[in-house]
């Protein structure tokens, strides 16, 4: 790395990013631990459809506030970020409930779709629970984002953790697969209610409140439901969507050696990418409140996440079968090979994800809802062509990936550039 890339280390945006990580690491590190427990607890058909019942929860989770928690950390003024806050919470509850009346009178039509195994078919009903307390607390963590309480947001990620954790493994020592459904549950209830505890402390008063400031903030950032609802819900399913494509067309334990694969290689993306994401949202939109350049905060940081990806490729495709069978258990060594195919994809998503907030915070909307879509036409051709088997189906997965996000990042880096020549002219004509 230059002198320039070890200059990002003495920003602030790094150390925001190190206070963040810091209390994601140890939230992460709970049920990464917990792994080889839980997996020999339970069999792979309980992983199976427990990764349907999460990937249905994050698809819903990502419509059920119209977007606007994501507005949260835009304004300048605190005022109007509460009544966004209240405003997504609003939507939250109706929302939530509404999909509660939808899966109860349409239940049969609601298993067919998430092909879930009879003896799961109750989970169904505490999706909607799922969806509320996590989007809830979503909207409650941009507010906390944007105010730069960054340790009370790691704190929270850990309290979630510990208490799903805990839940989850009492209940497989006593043999109820139900308890993964009830850890989850769990562990978004405290996060939500550690969450409005802590608004208080962090200058969030009801005064700021009114019908009349919420509905001018959502007049004015209904770009984000109108042009960014349908498309973020659509890029969601598709990174959930392998999971219902292998259940469908391979089997529950297939569909559970798949969700180990997919759980280890998001490591890294759940350990940095999220909390790198939201300190550099909060950043980027700052600097643009300012009329400042935001290149200088972007480009030693994607040389940083770069030798982490290679870090990950050479360890997983060298060592990856070997290293799922030993922490895991023989059983799950299938995993490990699924990881040598994948890790490429994941790699590059690692790499480009975080970066893609700068589409968000320079209200690139249009922009990053169009890359969505054709993302998510893109994961459904795999249904289309039924793979011989489970190799080829991951290398047909891997090919898209690597696809789509080398043309995401090039999106990226002309919006960038396109904003920093703005930043220049208007220097210039000043």
């Amino acid at each position: 790395m230059n002198k320039n890339s070890f200059g990002f280390f003495k920003l602030e945006l790094f150390k925001n990013i190190t206070i963040l990580t810091s209390g994601t690491l140890v939230a992460q590190l709970i049920p990464i631990l917990l792994q080889p427990v839980l997996r020999r607890l339970f069999v792979p058909e309980v992983f199976g459809n427990f990764a349907i019942y999460l990937s249905a929860t994050g698809v819903i989770a990502i419509a059920v506030s119209f977007r606007y928690e994501m507005t949260i950390v835009l304004p300048k003024k605190d005022a109007d970020a509460a009544n966004l806050l209240v405003l997504a919470m609003m939507i939250n509850i109706v929302i939530s409930f509404l999909f509660c009346l939808v899966l109860l009178f349409w239940k049969e039509e609601a298993v067919r779709l998430l092909n879930l195994s009879p003896p799961y078919i109750s989970w169904l009903y505490f999706i909607p629970l799922s969806v509320f307390l996590f989007a809830g607390y979503q909207a409650i963590n941009y507010w906390l984002i944007r105010q730069k309480a960054y340790r009370r947001s790691s704190g929270n990620k850990i309290l979630r953790r510990a208490t799903e954790a805990s839940v989850q493994v009492a209940g497989g020592l006593l043999h109820r697969s139900s308890a993964m459904v009830t850890g989850d549950i769990s562990g978004n209830l405290v996060n939500l209610l550690a969450g409005l505890l802590q608004l208080k402390k962090t200058r969030f008063t009801l005064r700021y409140i009114s019908l009349r400031r919420m509905r001018a903030m959502a007049l004015r950032y209904r770009e984000f439901p109108l042009y960014n609802l349908f498309p973020s819900f659509l890029n969601t399913a598709a990174a959930l969507a392998p999971v219902f494509f292998i259940k469908h067309f391979f089997s529950d334990n297939v569909t559970g050696y798949f969700d180990l694969t997919r759980t280890v290689l998001a490591i890294p993306m759940a350990l940095l990418t999220v909390s790198v994401s939201q300190v550099l949202y909060q950043k980027i939109s700052e600097r643009r409140n300012r009329g400042e350049g935001i290149r200088d905060q972007m480009l030693p940081l994607m040389k940083v996440l770069g030798v982490l990806a290679v870090a990950e490729v050479i360890v997983l495709f060298f060592f990856g079968k070997e290293l799922f069978a030993f922490f895991f258990g023989k059983t799950w060594g299938v995993s490990g090979e699924y990881a040598r195919i994948l890790v490429f994809g994941f790699a590059l998503k690692f790499i480009v994800s975080p970066l893609s907030v700068s589409l968000m915070a320079l209200e690139k909307i249009r922009v990053w809802s169009l890359w969505q879509i054709l993302y998510f036409i893109a994961i459904c051709s795999l249904a289309a062509f039924k793979a011989p088997d489970i190799d080829s189906f991951l290398i047909r997965y891997l090919i898209i990936d690597i696809f789509a996000y080398t043309v995401y990042a090039g999106i990226i880096f002309f919006v960038i550039a396109g904003y920093e020549k703005e930043i220049r002219t208007f220097r210039d004509s000043g």
